[in-house]
C-alpha cells in the first residue's frame, strides 16, 4: 500500500478506495478534536504524496460530526527529494527531510492541527515534520497515523535494516515514549488500531 500509486489495482481493489477507508476507520477510531467557539476550524494536513487519499478520507468521516474542521495543503513537498527512510546513514536521513519539505506558516499559525500520514518507521520524517509545524506557531499538533506501530524488518520490496531502528521498538511500543521523542505528547498521537478493511466481491 505505501509505494503503490492511488490509481492502482491490488486484489481487484483500487489503492485509491484502500486509503480512503483507512482514513475513515482512524477518523472513527480517534476523532479530531473539536475547536472551542472562540477557534477557528481545524485543519487537517496530510504528509504529501502518500497520506493524501487517507487524508481525505479522514476529513470526510470527521464531518459528518464536527463542521469546524477542514483540509488544507500546508506541507510543501520537493519532488526532487525521494523516499528518505531509505536513504543511508540517520544524519543524511534528516538533512534530506529538512530539504524535502517546506510549510505554509500562514494556514498553521494559532491553528490546531492534525496531521495525517500513513506510518512511522524510525521517526526521522514525523519528528522533523513536527518541528518544522512547530516553527510556524500552531495552538496545537495531532498526530494520526493509517497503520500500526511497525515492528519488523519488511523483506517484500523494502528491506529495513533492523528491528532495533524502529521506533516502535526503542519505545518498546509506548506511545508516551514514542511522543516524547516527537516532541509531543501521548494523547496528541495515534496509530490505527485496526488496519483490517474488507471490500464486497463483484
Amino acid at each position: 500500500m505505501y509505494f503503490s500509486r492511488p490509481d492502482s489495482t491490488i486484489f481487484g481493489n483500487t489503492v485509491d478506495k484502500a486509503r480512503r477507508k483507512l482514513g475513515k476507520n482512524l477518523a472513527i477510531e480517534k476523532p479530531a478534536p473539536r475547536s472551542t467557539p472562540d477557534d477557528k476550524k481545524v485543519v487537517v494536513i496530510s504528509v504529501p504524496d502518500s497520506s493524501n487519499t487517507a487524508t481525505l478520507g479522514f476529513l470526510t468521516e470527521s464531518i459528518k460530526s464536527n463542521k469546524f474542521i477542514k483540509l488544507e495543503l500546508a506541507l510543501i513537498r520537493s519532488h526532487y527529494i525521494g523516499r528518505t527512510f531509505i536513504q543511508p546513514g540517520q544524519n543524511n536521513r534528516e538533512l534530506k527531510v529538512k530539504a524535502k519539505f517546506n510549510t505554509v506558516k500562514s494556514v498553521l499559525r494559532n491553528r490546531i492541527i492534525v496531521l495525517v500520514d500513513d506510518s512511522i518507521v524510525r521517526g526521522t520524517t514525523a519528528k522533523q515534520l513536527v518541528k518544522l509545524i512547530k516553527e510556524a506557531h500552531p495552538k496545537e499538533i495531532h498526530l494520526r497515523i493509517t497503520s500500526p506501530p511497525i515492528i519488523a524488518p519488511c523483506h517484500y520490496g523494502m528491506d529495513f535494516p533492523s528491528k532495533e531502528e524502529l521506533i516502535a521498538n526503542q519505545c518498546n511500543k509506548d506511545l508516551e515514549k514514542s511522543g516524547s521523542f516527537l516532541t509531543l505528547t501521548r494523547s496528541n498521537i495515534f496509530h490505527l488500531k485496526n488496519s483490517t478493511i474488507q471490500f464486497p466481491r463483484e
